[in-house]
């Protein structure tokens, strides 16, 4: 489990600008939980603004491109995407209630 969690970081950093690839739920999940704990601990630290852009697009990322990644594992428009741009908050968790479609399922 552990080697699961960690291979599913590692790819995902490897794979942050490739949106064409698929990812399952449990590897977009591992991505989440490991970009929120870090976070979060960046946020409890003090620090100085000046890199605080550069932090900010490490924690996006990652989680923008799995994000895809997994909408495209379900089987479904990459224009989904989109919604990144009017509801970012809420497409967080899109991906975590998504079911596959009947034509991927067959194949």
């Amino acid at each position: 489990m552990l080697r699961f969690f960690l291979q599913s970081i590692k790819m995902g950093y490897i794979k942050a600008f490739d949106c064409y690839g698929k990812d399952s739920k449990w590897q977009y999940l591992c991505i989440m939980a490991f970009q929120l704990a870090w976070f979060l601990l960046y946020l409890w630290l003090p620090y100085q603004s000046d890199y605080a852009i550069l932090v900010f697009l490490l924690f996006f990322l990652p989680v923008i491109s799995s994000n895809t990644r997994c909408i495209n594992y379900h089987g479904y428009s990459r224009a989904l995407c989109l919604l990144w741009l009017i509801a970012p908050y809420i497409m967080l968790f899109i991906p975590l209630f998504l079911k596959k479609r009947r034509a991927d399922r067959e194949n």
